[in-house]
C-alpha cells in the first residue's frame, strides 16, 4: 500500500500561527475534527474498536501534520512521498 499522493505544503500549518484569532481557531478546529472523523472511520473499517480507532486517528493525524512540517522546513528530510509511504507502513500495517 502506498500513500495516495505526496504531502503538499499545508495552509493548515500556516494558519496555526494565527490560532489566537477566533476565526482561525474555529476554522482549524473544524478541519481538525473533519480529518479526525475520516481517520477514525477508516480505522473502524479496519476493525479497530471505537476508542482505539479514535486514539490511533489522533496519533496518525499528529504524524501527518509533523511530516508536513518536516517536508516544508527541513531541506535534509527525505522526499515527501518517501515520508508518506513510511507513514502508511507505520499506521496501516496489519
Amino acid at each position: 500500500m502506498h500513500a495516495a499522493r505526496p504531502l503538499a505544503p499545508s495552509v493548515h500549518l500556516s494558519l496555526l500561527g494565527d490560532r489566537n484569532d477566533p476565526r482561525v481557531r474555529d476554522a482549524v478546529g473544524q478541519v481538525n475534527q473533519a480529518r479526525l472523523r475520516v481517520l477514525t472511520s477508516t480505522y473502524r473499517e479496519l476493525g479497530l474498536p471505537p476508542d482505539r480507532a479514535a486514539s490511533r486517528a489522533r496519533v496518525a493525524y499528529a504524524a501527518i501534520l509533523g511530516l508536513s512540517q518536516l517536508a516544508q522546513t527541513d531541506p535534509a528530510a527525505p522526499r515527501s512521498d518517501v515520508l508518506a509511504d513510511e507513514a502508511v507502513a507505520v499506521f496501516l500495517s496489519p
